[in-house]
């Protein structure tokens, strides 16, 4: 079978996460992290304050494809906007160093983007 290919061009993608950070903060942090960082979602959704070096703007991603253990760890850098609502997001949580920033599935975060992704009227 053959399906269109669907994505999102960057000025869509930057549209999208406006709108996404003035609905929910949460959302538009994971889609921040998945669409400027290239993590995949389970990566994303595994991360811990612990993974996070707010000095340096990076975040240390424990990659999950990789069959070698232990895992690899890859720094990523991020904005400073980025890692300040990082910060915010997580000292307003009161997480453990090692306990998950994002609790939710991702079935989860396709459903977000899809739905968010329709409102716009983006492809998803």
């Amino acid at each position: 079978m053959n399906y269109p290919i669907k994505y999102i061009k960057p000025e869509e993608f930057k549209k999208l996460l406006q709108f996404v950070y003035n609905e929910n903060v949460r959302h538009g942090l994971i889609l921040e992290l998945i669409g400027n960082g290239g993590l995949r979602i389970n990566e994303c959704l595994m991360l811990t304050p612990q993974d996070f070096d707010f000095e340096k703007n990076s975040i240390m991603i424990t990659t999950l494809k990789q069959k070698q253990h232990p895992r690899p760890r890859i720094p990523i850098q991020y904005p400073s906007r980025t890692m300040y609502i990082m910060r915010k997001y997580i000292e307003g949580m009161k997480l453990k160093e090692d306990e998950c920033i994002f609790t939710m599935t991702r079935q989860g975060v396709w459903k977000f983007f899809k739905n968010y992704c329709r409102i716009l009227k983006l492809p998803s």
